[in-house]
């Protein structure tokens, strides 16, 4: 019997090597967590057809790649209604599902999205690992560091960073915990 095709494997440990130590500049940092992020998509996705259907999987990866058209229009587009025609269209989507059926589409979405925070964590432990026994890097300095690095690099002034901090809003969200999961710990 013939399992599974590997999602990926490294060819030469050296280029592994080169991905993991790369500067904070290098696209090549990302490689990495890219092919996580598309194996744990990859492998979610087998699961979701396997327990629930093609139909699912189906639909969350149609709403998965919507927005990520919407995210890169966005990024490309000064015009501040770039997004409206996407994002309509995801609302339009979700709002088309019956309350059972979004529940399912919501919690795949839910895992997915947990995954590639999972793969986002890992990426960030072995590249400080890497560069930990890598001799010939310097040590990386933390996010405050950085920040103020990118913030000097960018030439953009007190005011101008404190009118962007303004435009910044944080949301929260709390859903109400469901009957089944109640009293468990």
């Amino acid at each position: 019997m013939i399992g599974p095709k590997a999602l990926w494997k490294a060819d030469n440990q050296k280029d592994r090597l080169a991905e993991l130590t790369a500067q904070s500049d290098d696209s090549a940092k990302d490689r990495s967590l890219r092919r996580d992020v598309r194996s744990l998509g990859a492998l979610l996705g087998r699961v979701l057809v396997e327990q629930v259907g093609p139909e699912l999987f189906n639909t969350v990866e149609e709403l998965r790649r919507l927005m990520i058209r919407h995210r890169e229009r966005v990024a490309h587009s000064s015009a501040a209604g770039a997004h409206g025609e996407l994002m309509a269209s995801a609302q339009a989507m979700i709002s088309e599902w019956m309350w059972t059926r979004a529940l399912s589409r919501h919690e795949g979405l839910r895992i997915y999205f947990e995954l590639t925070n999972l793969a986002e964590t890992n990426h960030r432990k072995r590249r400080r690992r890497a560069r930990q026994l890598d001799r010939q890097s310097a040590p990386a300095g933390g996010i405050v560091s950085w920040n103020i690095a990118a913030h000097e690099a960018s030439r953009m002034s007190a005011e101008a960073a404190l009118a962007a901090l303004r435009q910044v809003t944080v949301t929260l969200y709390s859903r109400p915990i469901p009957r089944r999961w109640r009293g468990r710990q």
